[in-house]
């Protein structure tokens, strides 16, 4: 004969399985309930970090509407005499040319003198010429920028290409020349020594 039990799904003879699952809600409902609480105590520090930086810069740009003076729109704007050495400006310069996915840099040189940016060599397109004068005049301290870049094969692959064409027509020249000079002995000697025996005949 089976014991009489509590029904499987009723936790009325556990109450162990019952103030577990309570205590564990109730531990779930805290965490939750600090957790809200936090995050109100963050967005409340984080709106009012934002409204005083925003009457910060409404107070400022009051004040320089006031005076004729705004509150921004100062960037390159450096102290009294200052101004950067060329030598960091080439530097720079040569950076942001190398940093460029676009520009094929390998025949460009870059000169700084007082600011004054001068680029010379040889670029590929004319696109790239173009753009190795924008990103020059973006470099902190760059007065202006001289682009004397030419468009075209760098000098080394046009002399390459020269030293081949030059040893081609030589060597046949020297061949055209060799036979000429050859045909010409043959052709000629034999007909002036035909015709000076047939005359003196």
């Amino acid at each position: 004969m089976r014991p009489a039990s509590a029904p499987p799904h009723s936790d009325g003879g556990n109450p162990m399985t019952r103030s577990t699952t309570g205590s564990t809600t109730d531990e779930l409902r805290d965490v939750a309930r600090d957790a809200m609480k936090l995050g109100g105590r963050c967005v409340g520090v984080a709106r009012d970090w934002f409204e005083e930086k925003r009457d910060e810069f409404k107070a400022g740009r009051a004040a320089g509407t006031a005076t004729g003076v705004t509150a921004h729109g100062y960037r390159g704007v450096g102290p009294r005499g200052y101004r950067r050495d060329d030598a960091r400006v080439r530097e720079d310069v040569c950076d942001v040319l190398t940093d460029s996915d676009t520009l094929d840099a390998s025949d460009i040189t870059v000169t700084v003198q007082d600011g004054v940016v001068r680029l010379a060599g040889t670029v590929p397109h004319r696109m790239m010429k173009r753009l190795a004068e924008d990103l020059a005049e973006d470099c902190s301290g760059v007065r202006d920028v001289e682009n004397a870049l030419r468009v075209g094969p760098p000098p080394q692959a046009a002399r390459s290409g020269m030293g081949a064409s030059a040893s081609g027509v030589s060597t046949t020249g020297a061949t055209s020349a060799g036979s000429g000079g050859v045909g010409g002995s043959a052709t000629g000697t034999p007909t002036g020594g035909s015709s000076g025996p047939t005359a003196n005949i």
